[in-house]
C-alpha cells in the first residue's frame, strides 16, 4: 500500500500519470481530427511510460503475472488483485505494532506520535476501524524489556501488562494520582503468623533480599550486637523462610546446617523455619522487604538517581518506615524501640 502511493506519487511527479487519470480514449482513425490525434497520442506515451515505470519497481515473481497488461490502469488492478489475500495479515501486524509500540526515550514524543499517525492511516486505508477502548487501552505504557516482569518481596513473580497513570476518587473526597503505577497479576494474600510477640527482640523475622548471600551472615552479627546491645536483650526466635541461606541443605540423613543454623545454635537463638513454598508465614518480613524496594524505586525514578545510590534510598526509606505511624502497633516502631 505505501509503495503503491510511492510509485504513484513519483508519476505524477514526472508528469506521466495522465493514463491513470483519463480513461483511453477513443482509436486514431481516417477521421480522426487533430484535437483528437494529440489527446490520444498523449494518452498512449502517458501509458506507455507509467506501464515500463511500474513493471521496473515490482518484483520479478509478481511481473510474470501480470506482464500480459499494457493498460496501466489493467496493470494497477491486477496487482491490487495480487496484495487483495494479504490485506487481512496487513493488518493483523499493524494492529500488533500499535498495540505494542512505545517510547523510544532517544527519539522523542513526536516521532512517537507521527509513528502512530502512520500506522493509523494505514489501518484507514484496509477499512480497518479501531474503537474508542482499543484506543483508550493504548494509553498505558507498555512495559519495556527489563519490566515485562515484577518481583515481590515474598520473592514471586507478577507479569506486567502494562504502566501507567491511574487516578482514584478516594471517599474522603480526595483525588490520588498515581504515575507509572503496574498493571499486573495480585500477589497472594499473606496470613497472620502463628504467634505474635510481646517483647523486644523475642522473634525476629528476617528475609535476605539481596544477591550477595556470602554477606548477609556479617551483616546479621553486626545487628545482633548492635540492638542487643542498645535494648539489653537477647535475641529468642528468628523466624525466616526454608533458603538455604537460613536452613542450609536437606540430606537423605536430615539437615546439613548452614553457617547461620550453625551460629543460631551457638548463640541458643530457637530458629523457626516456613513450610515449603509458603512464603506467607514470613508474610511480616515479606511485605517489608516489598515495601522498601517499592520505595526505593519510587525515589530513585522520581529523582532520577544512578543504581549505585540506591543504599542511599534504602537507608532514607528505613528512616521514614521507622517514624510513621502503623496499624500494627500503638507506637511509632522507633519510639517502641527507643523505650
Amino acid at each position: 500500500m505505501v509503495r503503491k502511493e510511492r510509485v504513484l506519487l513519483q508519476l505524477g511527479w514526472m508528469d506521466i500519470d495522465y493514463a491513470i487519470r483519463k480513461d483511453e480514449p477513443l482509436a486514431i482513425t481516417e477521421d480522426s481530427t487533430q484535437d483528437a490525434i494529440s489527446l490520444y497520442e498523449k494518452w498512449e506515451r502517458s501509458n506507455r511510460l507509467s506501464v515500463k515505470f511500474i513493471k521496473t519497481k515490482i518484483c520479478a515473481s509478481i511481473r510474470g503475472s501480470v506482464d500480459k497488461h499494457t493498460n496501466v490502469k489493467e496493470l494497477i488492478k491486477a496487482i491490487d488483485e495480487q496484495f487483495a489475500t494479504s490485506n487481512k495479515a496487513l493488518a493483523s501486524t499493524l494492529i500488533l505494532q500499535f498495540s505494542s509500540m512505545k517510547l523510544i526515550e532517544t527519539k522523542g514524543v513526536r516521532d512517537y506520535i507521527m509513528r502512530m499517525r502512520d500506522i493509523t492511516a494505514q489501518l484507514k486505508d484496509l477499512e480497518v476501524t479501531m474503537s474508542d477502548s482499543f484506543l483508550g487501552m493504548t494509553n498505558l505504557r507498555k512495559p519495556m524489556d527489563s519490566e515485562h516482569n515484577i518481583y515481590s518481596g515474598n520473592k514471586m513473580s507478577s507479569h506486567v501488562e502494562a504502566v501507567g497513570t491511574c487516578i482514584l476518587a478516594l471517599s474522603s473526597g480526595f483525588i490520588l494520582h498515581l504515575e507509572s503505577c503496574i498493571k499486573g497479576e495480585k500477589t497472594n494474600k499473606s496470613k497472620k503468623g502463628a504467634k505474635r510477640s510481646s517483647d523486644l527482640l523475642e522473634i525476629i523475622h528476617t528475609d535476605i533480599c539481596c544477591t550477595k548471600m556470602n554477606e548477609a551472615l556479617n551483616a546479621f552479627k553486626l545487628f545482633k550486637a548492635k540492638v542487643e546491645t542498645q535494648c539489653g536483650k537477647h535475641i529468642k526466635i528468628m523466624r525466616s523462610d526454608r533458603g538455604r541461606e537460613y536452613y542450609g541443605r536437606y540430606t537423605k540423613n536430615g539437615q546439613a546446617c548452614g553457617p547461620f543454623a550453625n551460629f543460631f545454635q551457638e548463640h541458643g537463638i530457637f530458629s523457626q523455619h516456613t513450610m515449603p513454598n509458603s512464603p506467607d508465614q514470613n508474610g511480616v518480613a515479606e511485605r517489608r522487604n516489598r515495601t522498601l524496594i517499592e520505595m526505593v524505586r519510587s525515589m530513585q525514578r522520581n529523582a532520577t538517581l544512578p543504581p549505585s545510590l540506591w543504599i542511599e534510598a534504602l537507608k532514607t526509606a528505613a528512616y521514614i518506615l521507622n517514624r510513621v505511624p502503623s496499624k500494627a502497633v500503638s507506637k511509632l516502631p522507633y519510639e517502641l524501640f527507643k523505650g
